[in-house]
C-alpha cells in the first residue's frame, strides 16, 4: 500500500458567481453575439456550470429559435453546449464532451445564436421582445 508523505489545507476556496444577461443586451446586427461575463483567477479549476433560463425568449418577428452556449472565444461551449432559449425554462446543464475543468484565467462568454434575423440593429436596439438567462459558475480556486 502506498504510504502518504504530505497532506495539508491548499487554501482552497469554493466559489459560486450568477452572471444575468438580459434580452436588452442582444443587439448585435447579426444572427449571433458572444457577450463577455467573466475572467475567471488564474487558480480557477472548474467544479460546474449551468444556465438558469429565468424567462424564457420570445420575438414577435421572425428569430423562431436562441441558442445559448457558454465557453470562451476559442471554444463558444467549452463550458455547455447550446441549449434552445426559446424553448426552455429552468435549469440546464448540457455539458459539453470533454468539457474543460481548468478554468485558469478563462474569459468566460455566453454566445447567443438565432435563428431566422439577426439578434439586433448593432446599434443598441434588440428585435427579441423578452427573456432572461442567468449564467451559474461553481469553481474552486488553488493558491
Amino acid at each position: 500500500m502506498p504510504t502518504a508523505i504530505q497532506s495539508r489545507a491548499l487554501g482552497v476556496s469554493l466559489v459560486h458567481k450568477v452572471y444575468r444577461v438580459d434580452y436588452t443586451e442582444l443587439t448585435a446586427a447579426d444572427t449571433s453575439e458572444s457577450l463577455s461575463i467573466v475572467t475567471l483567477p488564474a487558480g480557477a479549476v472548474g467544479v460546474a456550470a449551468w444556465i438558469d433560463v429565468v424567462s424564457a425568449f420570445t420575438d414577435a418577428g421572425s428569430i423562431s429559435a436562441l441558442g445559448l452556449e457558454v465557453g470562451d472565444s476559442a471554444d463558444p461551449n467549452a463550458l455547455l453546449t447550446s441549449v434552445d432559449g426559446f424553448a426552455v425554462t429552468g435549469r440546464s446543464q448540457n455539458v459539453a464532451a470533454g468539457s474543460t475543468e481548468i478554468w485558469a484565467s478563462m474569459a468566460v462568454e455566453l454566445k447567443a445564436t438565432a435563428t431566422g434575423a439577426n439578434l439586433g440593429d448593432g446599434a443598441g436596439t434588440t428585435a427579441l421582445d423578452s427573456g432572461i438567462v442567468d449564467v451559474h459558475l461553481l469553481y474552486r480556486v488553488i493558491d
